[in-house]
């Protein structure tokens, strides 16, 4: 019988990052507390499938984007991180972090809701630790209430 290749998957476990009233613009960054991906006799994940959920505030611009950042750290006592990110959920101004995907907000409609999946896969690996920051260029600070984060480990090409 041949061998076949499957895709491992995680838990969907809750995002710790704050999306509540973000300025617009990068100096304004969130981060979410990072995410350990070393620990001794568990699987190390290659790829991280995200889900976003979230609300603009008040006469966002159509067309403005919601942006999603790779973060990856050492984890070796927490001494190199992209753009410097903390280990616990934070502002953050985006620098040097890699681009995961954009939410485009369709409307200037205050108070509406976008969601979207994505995938770190073509990324390469996530490394010892993992975040991911925020950035906020809609054109309005971020709504109140409305957000939801997710995010499922996998890693691909497991042969069984």
């Amino acid at each position: 019988m041949p061998n076949r290749i499957e895709t491992a998957t995680g838990t969907s476990t809750a995002l710790d990052i704050d999306l509540t009233l973000i300025d617009e613009g990068a100096a304004n960054g969130e981060q979410s507390s990072l995410v350990a991906n070393n620990t001794a006799g568990t699987t190390r994940w290659r790829a991280v499938l995200l889900y976003f959920e979230l609300t603009a505030g008040t006469s966002p611009t159509a067309g403005g984007n919601y942006e999603f950042y790779l973060i990856r750290g050492d984890a070796e006592g927490g001494a190199i991180t992209d753009d410097f990110a903390a280990a616990s959920a934070a502002s953050l101004a985006i620098v040097n972090s890699h681009l995961i995907d954009v939410i485009t907000n369709p409307t200037t409609d205050t108070g509406q809701t976008v969601a979207q999946s994505m995938t770190t896969e073509y990324m390469g690996v996530l490394g010892p630790e993992w975040g991911v920051g925020f950035v906020n260029e809609s054109g309005a600070t971020t709504g109140s209430t409305g957000f939801d984060q997710q995010f499922v480990l996998h890693l691909p090409e497991i042969q069984t």
